[in-house]
């Protein structure tokens, strides 16, 4: 299930431990959301149970260690991978994950030069985007190609 960022069950719900009213999931949880879906658990509760288990540095970052502990090791993050234009990209890497019937990534895409934006990759060139709600491609809608529309990649185990 895609979970939409600005449903209106937890778009006004505070990101983490921020005390200011912008940074809610509404307008900042789109790594949260993707969390969310591939454990399969509501943000807001995703989102207490981060705060409950020291998954927030600061006030909305997340720490990827305790995404296993808050979602009760069903979702764990494997290792972050950063894509430079100037190196190979290790597209054939991601997708020997994604052929795992655990694995899966989720992927920060070129959002404009001051937002960061992440939606899970399905490997197929479809993402599910928490910002939409919706499955679409992601070429040309991030980018003119794979390279050029990812930033980072974020690898995730998810137990059954």
């Amino acid at each position: 299930m895609i979970y939409h960022q600005r449903d209106v069950r937890w778009a006004n719900t505070l990101l983490g431990l921020n005390i200011e009213p912008e940074y809610t999931i509404g307008g900042y949880g789109c790594l949260l959301c993707c969390i969310s879906e591939l454990a399969d658990i509501r943000p807001d509760v995703l989102n207490e149970r981060l705060k409950e288990t020291g998954g927030f540095m600061g006030d909305g970052l997340l720490v990827f260690g305790a995404v296993g502990r808050a979602t009760g090791g069903k979702v764990v993050c494997l290792r972050m991978t950063a894509v430079h234009q100037d190196d190979p990209f290790p597209v054939d890497e991601i997708l020997n994950l994604l052929a795992t019937p655990s694995g899966l990534a989720v992927v920060r895409v070129d959002f404009g030069p001051t937002h960061q934006h992440y939606v899970v990759w399905q490997g197929d060139g479809l993402v599910d985007d928490p910002w939409t709600g919706i499955r679409h491609p992601l070429v040309p809608d991030f980018g003119p190609n794979v390279k050029s529309a990812i930033v980072q990649v974020i690898y995730f185990e998810v137990m059954p």
